[in-house]
């Protein structure tokens, strides 16, 4: 994925009492900008939906606006956030139609309890990120094609199909992130720090240009306050797609705990040499990173990994808690770790299995940002006020913020 440098300026004062646009073109990557544009359906829609088409699984989220205005950023309540394990992208025609239609009627459900049963007005967007990235465009295509004579068929209006470019996703990820965090009207803005399972985001304000400078983009949103911001991704350096570089290592005994044993590998985990492998794995690819000063938080995996260990609220322990248990034995991990609900017993063998490696790989991109310090003001949060964290949350605040082209 490209490099790119976003210059952002984002209408984000929720109290203020008059709407104007600041000067310059409000882009939209992919489209043609003009000035002043306004988004019209942000006045009038209350209700969306959308589905984030992720590479290990496929999540709905339903939001109602409090307040319908193109003032400000909306005021909203989420109604529905549940996730399925099946992949959008690996799916047939026909299996994404099941997949959707069976996510569309859940929402049905939901908005039938907020006495809304005509569903012909509400959006459904359906934007997918690193696993689609990885078909061709034609095959992507066949499936949202799909997708969308689904969604008609299912009496919602079709809204945005598409994949995501990656800095896109970042972006997203950045502004629920300081959006939930009231940051950005502190304009003291974080970083954030996003582990998926096949890629790798990281978006934080930056006053430098990156090293490499060939391609990036100014991009204008509207706001009183403007964020120069560093946004990029790496396909395959999310946490399932690094393992699975590493594991080709003959040396991967290290990132497993002790008393694991595989038919190939016996585990014999030490922490410093499992983060070396990681190295191996990461090489080069993040030198342009250069957050000097920059507080971050950790998204998606940072934050699934504090909870596993049980120290959702003690990012510093994490070295620590991984050092003690892996090093100790696979079942000091497991009755640390107990098994989910919803896990299989098989899930939960793997899962822990490969805990570890994972743990590992999230303290090594931390180490590489600088964040993985005593001084450092570091968390991993899942969530904000009691609202998720993820880039859909982001997505519909800019979008429906009275923007008409955001990124």
């Amino acid at each position: 994925m490209k490099l790119k440098q976003i210059l952002i300026t984002i209408l984000i004062s929720v109290n203020i009492d008059s709407f104007a646009l600041e000067p310059g073109w409000i882009a939209n990557i992919g489209n043609d900008a003009s000035p002043g544009a306004v988004n019209e359906h942000a006045a009038k829609t209350s209700y969306q939906i959308i589905m984030d088409a992720g590479s290990s699984g496929t999540r709905i989220y339903v939001y109602k606006q409090k307040r319908n205005t193109i003032k400000d950023l909306p005021q909203f309540q989420e109604l529905l956030n549940h996730r399925t394990a099946t992949p959008l992208a690996k799916q047939t025609v026909s299996g994404a139609q099941k997949l959707v239609s069976d996510l569309l009627t859940l929402a049905k459900t939901e908005l039938i309890k907020h006495k809304q049963t005509n569903t012909n007005n509400i959006r459904v967007n359906l934007l997918a990120t690193a696993g689609m990235r990885k078909l061709a465009k034609d095959k992507q295509e066949e499936i949202y094609d799909g997708v969308r004579k689904t969604i008609k068929a299912e009496s919602f209006t079709v809204g945005e199909v598409r994949t995501l470019d990656g800095y896109q996703e970042g972006i997203y990820t950045w502004a629920a992130l300081n959006y939930l965090s009231d940051t950005f009207k502190a304009n003291t803005a974080l970083g954030s720090i996003e582990v998926g399972g096949a890629s790798l985001q990281i978006v934080y304000p930056s006053t430098t240009l990156p090293k490499n400078t060939s391609d990036y983009k100014m991009v204008t949103l509207v706001n009183n306050q403007q964020y120069s911001v560093f946004s990029r991704t790496w396909l395959g350096l999310g946490d399932n797609d690094a393992l699975a570089s590493m594991n080709k290592s003959i040396n991967r005994q290290y990132c497993y705990p002790n008393q694991y044993i595989e038919s190939t590998m016996d585990g014999a985990f030490d922490l410093l040499k499992c983060k070396t492998l990681f190295q191996e794995v990461i090489a080069t690819q993040l030198n342009m990173v250069d957050p000097k000063g920059i507080t971050f938080n950790g998204v998606s995996s940072p934050a699934i990994m504090l909870n596993e260990w049980g120290i959702p609220t003690q990012a510093k322990q994490l070295n620590a808690t991984v050092d003690k248990y892996c090093s100790e034995s696979i079942g000091a991990v497991r009755l640390k770790i107990p098994k989910k609900a919803k896990e299989t017993p098989l899930q939960y063998i793997a899962n822990t299995g490969q805990i570890c490696a994972k743990s590992s790989y999230i303290i090594k991109l931390l180490d590489i940002l600088g964040q993985n310090t005593e001084s450092s003001a570091y968390q991993a949060r899942k969530t904000i006020k009691g609202t998720e964290v993820n880039w859909s949350l982001g997505y519909y605040i800019l979008q429906e913020s009275g923007i008409k082209n955001y990124p």
